[in-house]
């Protein structure tokens, strides 16, 4: 997937339905590689913020899907860094 593509659907997607794949991807891609305890995947954004650290883990519910929140909480950040540049 190209990275236009991942951003348009970041950005136009409804969270609850977000699959983890794909913002596992964008996680990757935007902050680099994750540092892994369990299922939870936590980035360094390199803000001086909130957002400063990101922790993605999958639903309960539904293992393919992303945490609703955590959907909310990467896009604010890749927001912040795209505004940053």
């Amino acid at each position: 997937m190209n990275d236009d593509k991942a951003y348009d659907l970041l950005f136009s997607t409804y969270e609850k339905n977000f699959p983890f794949d794909l913002l596992y991807q964008i996680c990757n891609h935007y902050f680099g590689e994750s540092r892994i305890k369990g299922s939870h995947h936590t980035y360094k954004t390199g803000f001086q913020s909130s957002c400063a650290r990101i922790t993605i883990q999958p639903d309960n519910g539904d293992k393919s899907k992303a945490k609703a929140y955590q959907v909310k909480q990467v896009r604010n950040a890749v927001e912040s860094l795209l505004l940053k540049e």
